[in-house]
């Protein structure tokens, strides 16, 4: 018994080592899932599957159970649900606790539960919808990267995969095929993004390892059972042979070209009919990042000199109020949003590769314009053309700004283009210029309805996020944007978080040089000043699926109403955040505690009017117990959970009981039954006496009706469900696993036709009860007449 508890341990160690390197090496190629929800997917599967193979389940019920498991799990945990949950788990707990101190569940106030549980549905609804609209663009050809849908599927592979594992080793089957599903699972994924062999090479040792463990453990059971001799250290020199095997062929495998994992990549590619350098619609929907990623330009500040490539975020910077320059806007009424004016930013450059310190350009190509030569279209849905006047002040540099996208100049300039519609920054020679931008104004309904159709610049640059940034703040931004539909929903929900939660301050220290900087900020520091909030801001938007950069350049400044100038000095100096919406383009976004918020009035443009809502009026009185809908809905979640709760440990203890004191726990609850079907005992029955009994019940309950068929095979089942316990009292030596599992599948067929028999027994009953009054209730009409 030890050894073969020794051998179930290590095989479960050796699958839980090779799930995790299944499940690491694709982690580290995915935008968007991290490696602990995969991990904790591929845990609680893995004991899901062993365990039902442990309690003997059929493979049909065990399929069912870690398919709806894992549906659960994903929606639940991969959804970003964690934070709704525990607010319904405080609200719940907070009114056990009131009842409880009051010792009365009058005036108990369920509204707030009620609350969170409605804010926990609807948040579902919305995960459910993104999925269903990812995987509508996945069929029809225009597949769209959400990563909440792709945490789900990735969360449901993984799952599934370690259920299959788990069953399969646990229920004594092939090692070799329990563990093929997460090999090709981690070679598909592999096959599709960046080569991370590290994990193929383990995945490939511990399968061999395992496999040779496995086969043994069957051989060794096998002369048990036969009675063969054989030596007590085979074990032992099985294992060192094995491992010594298994170390000379993944050293084979990494230096012998034929066998590389890199090659063996290429050919799972190849039987798709595609290269690993392709990025399919499904790779990108499933958030793997391609095999060639975009890298900084080093060379370009040679070719354009003056132009600041970096962007290092430190140690509070020190700024003074000395001027810097003025900016007189033309027709200032038409970006007015409800008589005020919002806040303008003076752009210079905008990055799109985080470093972990800070931020870079990746390759640029420089353009000279000369004076009025349009730099694009001067029209934009959603934008307005503005005129602007600039006057830099000596000794502030040749960088040119501008309010939103420039258009066109009045004096020659160079322009530093990573595409032909994403500028780096510009620059020019005069200290003054009048420069025309396009501003973005589309209000909150349009950016609501722009939709996810990124262009494919937008989708290969601007979702980005290292793999250097730990995965919490990854996780942070599912959490906080799960429950949102809208691109600019989630993108202004982190914009609120991070306005709300961190405070401002220029008084930080350098960051350390070992951490990342966004994850350093969000949980350790958690102050900052504008470049920590924007570059959080940028992180936590991508990794919600949502195309982000970071602008550098100046706040508005003050408006002197003399001279109708903006007067910008360094201490506005500032850093923001773009998002891309389709159709549209880059519009600002605030995260900087302290400043303006970013109010775009719904009247500004005008959008289809949206009907109006009914507004339900606020629960009048006090104290009593509401029976609203939310208070109706968490009363009805609550007994349904109780009750799967109820039975399934009910279901797990039975099937855990050894078979005499399985029989003895069946033979209790068949008497139950009895009671409640009333049988007539007198006491001191035996339990074939109980059985008759029983059967003349049965008979009587069901004749002449149509469950008389169901209510025969009732009688034969407790009759044999009755001669089984019979014998397990006199014959306890004679008993197995087989037989404990014959006797819970008599009951659990024979339970169902007892309760249905109970329901008609109740129904027959109630019946009764109100037939005579019939004919009494009917004269009674019939003497008054009609009303």
């Amino acid at each position: 018994m030890q050894a073969a508890g020794f051998y179930k341990l290590l095989t479960l160690s050796l699958l839980f080592i090779l799930l995790s390197a299944c499940a690491a090496g694709i982690s580290a190629v995915l935008t968007g899932p991290v490696w602990s929800l995969l991990w904790e997917s591929l845990l609680f599967g893995l004991l899901l599957g062993w365990s039902l193979a442990a309690f003997h389940w059929r493979a049909g019920w065990s399929a069912l159970v870690v398919i709806l498991a894992g549906l659960g799990f994903s929606l639940w945990i991969a959804g970003g649900m964690n934070a709704r949950i525990g607010s319904v788990v405080n609200e719940f707990v907070h009114l056990i606790s009131s009842m409880v101190t009051a010792l009365t569940i009058k005036g108990a106030n369920l509204t707030p539960l009620g609350e969170a549980v409605q804010r926990l549905f609807a948040s579902q609804g919305v995960v459910l919808g993104r999925a269903a609209v990812w995987m509508k663009g996945l069929f029809t050809g225009q597949a769209i990267f959400d990563p909440v849908a792709a945490a789900i599927v990735w969360s449901n592979g993984i799952w599934l995969v370690a259920a299959w594992a788990g069953w399969m080793v646990g229920a004594g089957k092939n090692a070799l095929l329990a563990v093929l599903p997460a090999v090709l699972l981690n070679l598909s994924t592999l096959s599709y993004g960046r080569y991370n062999s590290a994990s193929t090479y383990i995945i490939l040792g511990t399968t061999l390892v395992l496999v040779a463990i496995v086969q043994y453990g069957q051989r060794e059971r096998d002369w048990v059972s036969t009675k063969v001799a054989y030596p007590q250290r085979k074990s032992r020199q099985v294992s060192e042979v094995s491992l010594l095997i298994t170390i000379l062929l993944v050293v084979l495998a990494a230096f012998v070209s034929s066998l590389s994992i890199q090659r063996i990549s290429q050919w799972t590619a190849g039987l798709r009919g595609s290269s690993p350098q392709e990025q399919s619609g499904l790779a990108k929907s499933l958030g793997i990042q391609p095999a060639i990623t975009p890298t900084p330009d080093t060379s370009s500040s040679q070719r354009n000199p003056g132009l600041p490539r970096e962007l290092l975020v430190g140690s509070g910077p020190e700024l003074s109020h000395e001027q810097v320059m003025s900016v007189q806007v033309d027709d200032l009424g038409g970006l007015l949003q409800g008589g005020q004016l919002p806040p303008l930013y003076w752009r210079s450059y905008t990055y799109d590769i985080y470093t972990g310190h800070g931020w870079s350009t990746s390759m640029t190509d420089q353009v000279i314009y000369q004076a009025g030569q349009p730099m694009q279209p001067p029209n934009l849905p959603g934008h307005q053309l503005v005129t602007e006047t600039i006057r830099s002040f000596p000794g502030q540099g040749g960088s040119i700004y501008a309010a939103g996208e420039p258009v066109v100049i009045d004096t020659a300039s160079s322009a530093a283009w990573r595409t032909f519609n994403d500028l780096f920054g510009m620059q020019i020679e005069s200290s003054g210029y009048v420069i025309q931008s396009l501003v973005p104004i589309a209000n909150e309904m349009v950016l609501k309805q722009a939709g996810e159709d990124y262009p494919n610049w937008v989708l290969q640059r601007y979702l980005a996020v290292p793999t250097e940034v730990p995965a919490r703040v990854r996780q942070l931004a599912i959490q906080l944007t799960a429950g949102e539909p809208t691109p600019y929903d989630r993108a202004r929900t982190i914009e609120q978080y991070l306005r709300s939660t961190y405070p401002y301050s220029l008084d930080v220290p350098l960051p350390p040089a070992s951490r990342d900087l966004v994850d350093y900020f969000l949980f350790d520091l958690r102050k900052g000043y504008c470049d920590y909030y924007a570059s959080a801001m940028v992180i936590l938007t991508r990794s919600a699926g949502i195309p982000a950069r970071l602008a550098i350049g100046y706040a508005s400044g003050t408006y002197n109403l003399n001279s109708k100038r903006f007067i910008v000095t360094q201490a506005d100096a500032h850093s923001w955040v773009e998002v891309y919406f389709p159709d549209i383009g880059w519009v600002p976004f605030e995260p900087t505690a302290g400043l303006p918020a970013i109010n775009r009035n719904e009247q500004l443009l005008p959008p289809i009017t949206p009907a109006p809502t009914m507004v339900p009026p606020p629960p009048s009185g006090t104290g009593g117990i509401s029976l609203s809908k939310p208070a109706g809905l968490t009363l009805l979640c609550a007994v349904l959970l109780a009750s799967g709760a109820w039975i399934a440990w009910a279901e797990l203890h039975l099937h855990r009981l050894k078979p005499q004191q399985a029989a003895s726990e069946v033979y209790r609850r068949l008497r139950r039954y009895d009671q409640l079907l009333g049988v007539p005992f007198t006491g001191g029955e035996t339990p074939l006496e109980v059985c008759a009994l029983l059967e003349r019940q049965i008979e009587e309950a069901s004749r002449g009706g149509s469950l008389e068929d169901s209510g025969n095979r009732a009688v034969g089942q407790a009759i044999a469900l009755t001669n089984l316990i019979v014998r397990l009292s006199y014959r306890p030596d004679a008993t197995g696993t087989s037989t404990s599992r014959e006797i819970i599948s008599l009951w659990n067929k024979l339970r169902w036709k007892l309760r249905l028999l109970w329901t008609m027994q109740q129904a027959r009953a109630i019946l009764q009860r109100f037939q005579p009054k019939l004919p009494q209730d009917m004269s009674a009409i019939d003497e008054k007449g009609p009303a």
